[in-house]
């Protein structure tokens, strides 16, 4: 958005598409998770459900490693940004995944700890949007800084050419003017009668020749 570059295309996609559908994935797993274990007991078909959601997780979260190794390949000041900031979310949702794997052998934890381990990816995706965000504006604004140095070279030079050829057509045209009226004093003069008159014109052009 607003940046024709491969960088900003890719940083975008993740601002509006994948970040966001990260954090919706991992809210259904943390609403899913509460409410079977408030029950007490979790069904193998509850379990299922909830490994589904947590591979569907999964699948957006390797996306969006996909993208950043993109965005490492191409500008890694970019890729910098985020870096870190993906690694929380990757580690909070390998922390989920751990707690569903156990909950599958019997060890069924409280609603509200796995309420709390939940909610960590995210808020850890929301803090990727900050930072994501951060990092497309520092992006923008870098191109924008280029652009307005690409425009002001081209103005002065633009301007400078326009000075330059308005300098060369005064020039000339004090010259062609000095010349005629050089040649119509000469003429005057041998038109009197002044037959020794010599015209000198300041030219090296036709006019003088």
């Amino acid at each position: 958005i607003l940046d024709p570059t491969s960088v900003g295309y890719h940083l975008a996609d993740l601002l509006i598409n994948q970040i966001p559908e990260l954090a919706e994935t991992h809210a259904r797993v943390r609403g899913t998770g509460a409410k079977v274990l408030a029950d007490g007991v979790a069904t193998p078909e509850e379990l299922s459900q909830l490994q589904a959601i947590l591979e569907l997780a999964a699948d957006r979260q390797s996306h969006i490693t996909r993208v950043y190794e993109i965005l490492r390949s191409q500008d890694p000041a970019v890729a910098a940004r985020i870096e870190a900031q993906i690694g929380k979310v990757a580690s909070a949702q390998r922390a989920v995944a751990d707690s569903v794997a156990a909950m599958r052998t019997g060890a069924v934890p409280a609603a509200q700890n796995f309420f709390v381990l939940a909610t960590e990816p995210v808020v850890d995706s929301f803090d990727l949007s900050k930072v994501g965000m951060d990092a497309l504006n520092a992006l923008l604004e870098a191109r924008l800084r280029h652009d307005l140095i690409v425009m002001v070279v081209t103005i002065t030079f633009g301007v400078g050419s326009i000075l330059a050829a308005l300098y060369m057509m005064l020039g000339l045209r004090v010259s062609l003017r000095n010349a005629v009226n050089a040649l119509m004093r000469g003429a005057d003069a041998m038109a009197n009668g002044d037959l020794r008159v010599r015209v000198e014109v300041p030219s090296h052009d036709e006019l003088r020749d």
